[in-house]
């Protein structure tokens, strides 16, 4: 149904994603951004840590970047921060790597 949507509008090779997650699982899957975007030491080295390595599976993840930052975090203007040093090559969530693959094929279709 959706696909008939794009086509209709003219954008037949769009790509549809739906954001079911939290974002934050995006940040969690890459600790060393949220260290550079917050300005904050000590957090990348927890990468390792269980929860870290495949975070789409938590079941709060904005509470847990809270947690972490120990309230340092704040939705939009942490996301902004964070965004930009985010890894396009990090496979740790699933949904962050669907989506930058979407994103890439997009950009070589146009």
């Amino acid at each position: 149904m959706s696909e008939e949507f794009c086509i209709n509008a003219g954008r037949p090779n769009a790509v549809i994603r739906i954001a079911c997650c939290e974002l934050e699982s995006f940040y969690l899957a890459d600790l060393a951004a949220v260290e550079q975007g917050l300005g904050i030491t000590g957090i990348a080295k927890r990468q390792t840590h269980q929860k870290f390595r495949t975070p789409d599976r938590l079941g709060s993840p904005s509470q847990e970047l809270k947690k972490l930052t120990k309230g340092q975090y704040q939705k939009i203007n942490g996301s902004r921060a964070i965004g930009l040093h985010l890894d396009t090559e990090n496979t740790r969530s699933h949904s962050f790597k669907m989506l930058v693959e979407a994103l890439r094929r997009i950009n070589v279709e146009e």
